[in-house]
């Protein structure tokens, strides 16, 4: 099963202030039988990590943590995903950012996105939505 790794899941396994989503977060990630992610997750975990965590990361920290991730497939954004991502987000009322993540999720063809961000259990664009902290 391909699963696609938002943002939140990739933060929460490196954030020490909360030890059980840390937990929970490296546990969706080591089950994962092939983990996917897009070049926006990886740009969002750089902002995220260095700039709003308890005690950020500096940027030699966070390309540690990006270099352990080299070997996962990363889906590239383009103007073809940008566009498929608007029409989602205007037919499915979604975010702009969300709905980069679906399309991705879409254009790598993975059967779940992992996140938080979206609600558990919906179908979008053939995509299940699983929120592994609910």
């Amino acid at each position: 099963m391909r699963v696609f790794l938002d943002t939140n899941i990739l933060v929460y396994a490196v954030d020490r202030a909360d030890p059980a989503k840390r937990k929970r977060a490296r546990a969706v990630m080591a089950e994962a039988e092939e983990p996917v992610l897009s070049a926006q997750v990886l740009a969002e975990f750089v902002a995220v990590v260095t700039r709003k965590l308890a005690t950020p990361m500096s940027p030699a920290q966070a390309l540690r943590h990006l270099e352990a991730l080299r070997g996962l497939p990363v889906e590239p954004i383009d103007a073809t995903l940008v566009i498929e991502a608007v029409e989602l987000a205007d037919r499915a009322s979604l975010s702009h950012w969300d709905a980069m993540i679906v399309r991705a999720a879409v254009r790598a063809e993975c059967d779940r996105i992992a996140t938080e961000d979206l609600q558990h259990g919906a179908l979008i664009d053939g995509v299940e939505i699983f929120d592994p902290f609910r």
